[in-house]
């Protein structure tokens, strides 16, 4: 018996000595387990070490605990109003780890006194963010309501009236350098992107240039270095290590749209078409002696990775290897350097009926109610998440 107090003395001395360097010694202190080294999925390492004590086991349920951790890894639902300080944080966060992407049958959605279908877009937020697997840290997120998006903005400036809802949305707070301040990975070394593309016109050659490293690798053909190297090693580490999430807010209501699983499928398709059209093609017009002379005929390319449900494309946009310094800069340095720019295009086919031809409309206004009330038949298909939200005294 003495053996095991004895050993018992030892694992909470050895627990104590692990947290007292981050301040978690103390029970006055009710942060210790803010939850900085625990990652997304830390319930059962929390389960593991709470089960030695009942402090720890009081803290790894409590509200000031989770909340931390909620705006650290969905930073796109704390910013939503009121969103930032839950009731019960422990609640939400374990709701929305298992929270699974929405399907849909023939259920009515609830309408209004005026027959409009509900929730009314004005009350709609949609809350994006692409996060690192593993980390539970997001390299950018942004939230905005459905009502001050243009949902009719088509493509390449084109006006959409009559189908589907494409915009663009941009998000905010990015980080992509390399070597971040407080140790975690940028977006480029998570994705394998190196930070130039060397190029020789006059030979049709390309060459990665290397973190830190003065010389570029070795010189190759376009669709060997970046068609069947950079391209397929960005799709294959982005897909693996990228967990790209979207949410739709209403109320107190979120509801998730994300595929949280690795299904496995790294096509570089659309990847592959914007290099041959906007990079390749000018850089082969080069070597046959058509040098670019304004900005817009530059070689370029965007670093785009899809995902896609029956009814809705989220087109995400991680970077792109270009040069905006202009003409003038490619011409002396001869590469393209990666610029990082998050944005999710996101176009929902809502009024598509697998069965059936696409539903016309006579303005752009009854196509918009259409697709709202498609929307709303998915929300209403399956249970929210509920916000917990503090309750008010009297």
């Amino acid at each position: 018996m003495q053996a095991f107090v004895s050993r018992s003395a030892r694992l909470l001395g050895a627990v104590d000595h692990f947290f007292h360097p981050y301040g978690m010694a103390s029970t006055k202190n009710a942060n210790y387990l803010a939850l900085e080294l625990a990652a997304p999925f830390v319930c059962p390492r929390i389960g593991a070490l709470a089960a030695t004590c009942k402090e720890l086991r009081a803290a790894s349920l409590s509200t000031i605990t989770w909340t931390p951790f909620f705006r650290r890894r969905w930073p796109c639902l704390a910013a939503v109003e009121h969103f930032a300080a839950p009731a019960d944080a422990h609640a939400l966060v374990k709701a929305l780890l298992h929270s699974a992407p929405p399907l849909e049958d023939d259920t009515a959605c609830p309408r209004d006194a005026a027959g409009r279908a509900l929730p009314l877009r004005r009350d709609m937020i949609l809350a994006v963010q692409l996060s690192i697997r593993g980390t539970g840290y997001a390299v950018a997120h942004g939230a905005a309501r459905l009502s001050e998006i243009d949902l009719h903005e088509g493509v390449n400036g084109e006006e959409n009236e009559l189908k589907d809802w494409i915009f663009y949305f941009p998000t905010d707070h990015l980080t992509t350098d390399y070597d971040v301040a407080d140790g975690r990975p940028g977006l480029e070394t998570v994705a394998w992107l190196p930070p130039e593309i060397a190029i020789l016109p006059q030979h049709f050659l390309v060459a990665l240039e290397s973190h830190g490293d003065a010389d570029p690798e070795e010189f190759g053909d376009p669709d060997d270095v970046i068609g069947r190297h950079l391209l397929e090693i960005f799709c294959r580490e982005a897909d693996a290590n990228l967990l790209y999430e979207i949410y739709v807010v209403a109320g107190d209501d979120i509801w998730s749209f994300s595929r949280k699983e690795d299904d496995g499928e790294h096509d570089p398709f659309e990847a592959h078409g914007y290099y041959h059209d906007h990079f390749k093609q000018p850089l082969q017009g080069w070597h046959a002696g058509d040098p670019p002379t304004h900005d817009d005929h530059l070689p370029w390319f965007p670093l785009v990775r899809e995902k896609n449900f029956s009814w809705t494309q989220a087109r995400w946009t991680l970077g792109s290897y270009t040069n905006v310094d202009g003409l003038a800069e490619m011409m002396e340095s001869m590469s393209v350097k990666y610029y990082g720019n998050v944005a999710l295009q996101f176009c929902a086919w809502w009024t598509h009926m697998e069965d059936g031809p696409l539903p016309t409309f006579e303005d752009a206004a009854a196509a918009d109610a259409a697709e709202h009330e498609r929307l709303c038949r998915i929300l209403a298909t399956n249970r929210p998440i509920r916000f917990p939200r503090r309750q008010q005294a009297a």
